[in-house]
């Protein structure tokens, strides 16, 4: 559901990544690596997600470089790979969601996307930010390079001043419901992208045109 803004009007369009333009499963590195390691999945799952300052949390702030964090998981996990076939199992997680990704090349015809994304160097540079979907945004923040993770402010205003546009002028799209809230909270537009959520339409009752020449 659309919900936050002044009624002015829109002039981009904020995705979030994971589960609204790639579905993602870290199950399938858990069980990857575990096939390396004397641990479970479970205990992989522990090792990368457990406390609150994860490894993950750290990698994802920009806290840890790369090599320092496939060295720490390897330790961490008891993962017998060298590093290239950790971060090669670590970033074989995606699925393009066809539907989605369309819907953002339209919307692009008509105005500027942009990326907000809590997501790490790896992932980024290993495969994000070499989808045709990304090479299509007019601006990215990237957790990793904010030194911040949704919903802190930072995220939402890093792309939004690239853009020079005010938060009502901008709707932003994530499955989230805390970071959908947090960009509500600031004045944006807003939206949850949930499975069954017919995105294309909520962006049309948004104001955003969703038909392009693709």
């Amino acid at each position: 559901m659309v919900g936050g803004g002044d009624g002015g009007m829109v002039k981009a369009v904020l995705f979030d990544f994971g589960n609204v333009l790639y579905n993602f499963d870290y199950q399938r590195f858990f069980d990857a690596a575990a096939r390396h390691s004397d641990l479970s999945a479970d205990g992989i799952r522990e090792v990368l997600f457990g406390g609150a300052d994860s490894l993950a949390v750290q990698f994802e702030t920009g806290r840890l470089p790369s090599d320092e964090f496939l060295a720490l998981l390897a330790e961490r996990a008891r993962i017998s790979l060298p590093p290239d076939g950790i971060a090669e199992i670590f970033t074989d997680i995606y699925d393009e969601h066809e539907a989605h990704i369309a819907l953002v090349f339209a919307v692009a015809e008509h105005m500027p996307v942009a990326l907000v994304s809590n997501t790490n160097a790896l992932h980024y540079e290993r495969f994000m930010g070499s989808t045709p979907v990304v090479a299509a945004m007019s601006a990215v923040s990237l957790s990793y390079q904010v030194g911040a993770m949704k919903p802190a402010p930072a995220m939402y205003d890093t792309v939004r001043k690239q853009l020079s546009l005010a938060p009502p002028e901008c709707v932003y799209i994530d499955d989230i419901r805390e970071y959908t809230d947090a960009a509500r909270s600031m004045g944006f537009v807003s939206i949850q992208c949930l499975p069954q959520t017919d995105l294309r339409r909520e962006l049309a009752d948004a104001g955003v045109p969703t038909h392009g020449s693709r």
